[in-house]
């Protein structure tokens, strides 16, 4: 024991760029996992650390590795991906996609609002949303007075 602190001692340059083993004690897990990730992400589908960790002990299975040595755990999951440089997250598209007719439905929608307006003749403080604006005879039907 002693012989090992002298050792350290004498090369604290080395201790300090030690950053650990830099891969896993189940390489060939590891590379499949990965692979399994890259494979459904292009195929737009999202991963999460449940997927990963099954098809880690169906990989660890069909390598006949025993379930006592590999364990499955969120460690492993997050290891693996440090190593390999990647997150679990969920694609979004940036927007929705509109139908290839989007432009003429919007044209007859709004010939067809404007010829309700033109049919009707309605007042131009009926037209719009009301959002959430409160109006003084809501409130005075529910027992609240205005100063």
């Amino acid at each position: 024991m002693e012989s090992n602190v002298r050792r350290w001692s004498q090369s604290p340059l080395l201790l300090k760029d030690f950053r650990g083993p830099q891969s896993g004690h189940f390489q060939v897990i590891d590379r499949r996992v990965w692979e399994f990730v890259n494979e459904k992400r292009n195929e737009g589908m999202p991963i999460t650390r449940a997927v990963t960790g099954l098809k880690a002990l169906d990989i660890a299975k069909e390598l006949n590795i025993p379930i006592t040595e590999f364990k499955d755990s969120i460690c492993w999951c997050q290891r693996m991906m440090r190593h390999f440089g990647f997150a679990l997250v969920c694609k979004t598209s940036l927007a929705q996609h509109l139908p290839r007719d989007f432009g003429e439905k919007l044209l007859s929608f709004q010939r067809y609002m404007i010829g309700l307006m033109k049919k009707h003749l309605y007042p131009l403080d009926q037209i719009g949303n009301d959002v959430g604006l409160k109006k003084e005879t809501d409130n005075l039907a529910h027992g609240s007075f205005l100063f």
